[in-house]
């Protein structure tokens, strides 16, 4: 398994394990694990790795699944830390991001797509996002104004269309080459921004709104790496194949039919996570 895509679902499967600590009310044993993959897999048709898996990676540790629980624990930590942050500690957070953007760029006006630039380029400081300063500061001019910090003179964070943002993930994909990471977008904008050319990028605080994931973002402007794919979507057909088994499992299990469009999309209505056009799917599987 790639680096890149190890670490995705190592990411994954502590987001899912705390979720799991917060059901469980602290601790989970293995079996607890078995049978929450097996509970999401048929639900949502999310593949969480397995018993093993979670072994090899702390492998190195004197008990591997205490060292996972570990780090389960830590994340919810980090997340029960960030929520109780205080309304004057966010002011401290755009008030931080408004100096550092000002000694970097020269500019004071601080706009939502600045903050997170700085946000992703100083990820030691523990910024809170743009989206998470409005929810409890107000709009940005209001947040900026009870920070003592310039905004742009505007009502509010320009609304990216869907279209756009997808346009931006390509535009990034090219100027970068080789995976395109949550950090190498930053720092592409960054890079724009010093040129004044980042006007049509936004923020990752507005590709996750939008899409609700960074992975969900990626594909849909399809621009994950990888073999094989269809022109208008970057599933590869390895992914085509398992996708139509789960389907066909799903629907044969709680429906009762065969696997067809209407099966597929069916389905499609019901799971969060991003699935191929049926036509897609169909071209995929035939190579």
């Amino acid at each position: 398994m790639p680096a890149a895509r190890r670490d995705r679902k190592r990411e994954e499967a502590i987001k899912y394990g705390r979720q799991l600590l917060e059901h469980k009310g602290g601790s989970f044993t293995t079996d607890d694990w078995k049978a929450y993959r097996h509970k999401l897999s048929l639900e949502s048709a999310v593949e969480l790795v397995s018993v093993a898996t979670v072994y090899r990676w702390y492998k190195d540790s004197k008990s591997p699944w205490t060292a996972f629980l570990a780090a389960c624990q830590a994340h919810r930590a980090r997340r029960e830390r960030a929520n109780k942050c205080s309304e004057q500690e966010l002011i401290g957070h755009v008030q931080t991001a408004a100096k550092l953007h000002l000694d970097e760029t020269g500019r004071a006006e601080l706009s939502t797509h600045s903050y997170d630039n700085v946000r992703a380029s100083h990820p030691d400081l523990g910024l809170r996002s743009s989206s998470a300063i409005r929810k409890h500061l107000g709009p940005w001019p209001v947040a900026c104004a009870r920070a003592g910090v310039q905004s742009p003179d505007q009502k509010g964070p320009r609304r990216f269309t869907p279209a756009e943002c997808i346009a931006a993930l390509k535009r990034a994909k090219a100027g970068t080459g080789g995976m395109l990471t949550m950090q190498s977008y930053a720092e592409f904008v960054v890079e724009l921004s010093e040129s004044g050319l980042a006007e049509d990028m936004p923020d990752l605080g507005a590709l996750v709104d939008e899409f609700g994931s960074w992975e969900a973002a990626l594909h849909f402007a399809d621009v994950e790496q990888s073999t094989a794919v269809h022109p208008q979507s970057l599933w590869e057909a390895s992914e085509a194949r398992e996708i139509a088994r789960r389907c066909e499992l799903l629907l044969r299990r709680h429906y009762g039919r065969e696997f067809d469009r209407e099966g597929y999309e069916l389905l499609c209505s019901k799971i969060r996570r991003p699935m191929p056009p049926f036509e897609h799917l169909m071209w995929l599987l035939q190579q």
